[in-house]
């Protein structure tokens, strides 16, 4: 009795680790059966695109013994499901990722507003700069003009200058000469 037991036991886990994901075919609203056959009386209902998890699908060549979303152990007729995810849990995970996506945007928009915003004030600051930069390159070559004048004007001046010395030096040599060769001046000495 012991073994029996044990076997049943093992038997019904092992049919449950290999249970897998269905769904009732879409368009379609299916009876559940209390057992594998319609003779047994009905359960409750599935709509289409409804989730399940497959408990034996070798018990009966027509119905799949399954669990239902809220722990219902019922039947279900093989020939109206479909293995895998729903587009009804597809869908419900796509509005999900959808609804994250709009977020997503929405805080993008928010930053590229922002970031657009700016570089509007980088733009103007940059203009200011250009043109304040602008106003200082041209005061420096206004100086640096003044400047070359004012060395020139000085090379000048100091041409004139040592030419009026020079002039006055051989003025002076000129008097100086003449005044020894009148003899009075020699005298003197």
């Amino acid at each position: 009795m012991k073994k029996i037991f044990v076997t049943l036991f093992l038997l019904s886990f092992i049919q449950t680790s290999f249970a897998y994901k269905a769904h009732v075919s879409d368009d379609l609203k299916v009876n559940l059966r209390t057992g594998p056959s319609l003779k047994y009386r009905v359960a409750g209902t599935l709509a289409s695109g409804d989730s399940f998890k497959v408990i034996d699908d070798k018990a009966s060549r027509k119905f799949l013994k399954i669990k239902t979303q809220n722990g219902k152990i019922v039947w279900i007729a093989k020939n109206k499901t479909t293995t895998g995810e729903s587009l009804k849990s597809q869908n419900a995970a796509l509005e999900s990722s959808l609804s994250e996506s709009v977020t997503l945007i929405k805080k993008q928009a928010d930053e590229i507003h922002r970031l657009k915003s700016l570089l509007n004030s980088q733009k103007i600051e940059n203009e200011r700069q250009t043109n304040t930069q602008t106003k200082l390159t041209s005061e420096i070559n206004s100086l640096s003009n003044q400047i070359d004048k004012l060395d020139d004007s000085n090379l000048i001046r100091w041409f004139t200058h040592a030419s009026i010395v020079t002039i006055f030096a051989l003025f002076l040599l000129f008097i100086i000469s003449i005044f020894r060769k009148n003899k009075k001046y020699d005298e003197f000495y």
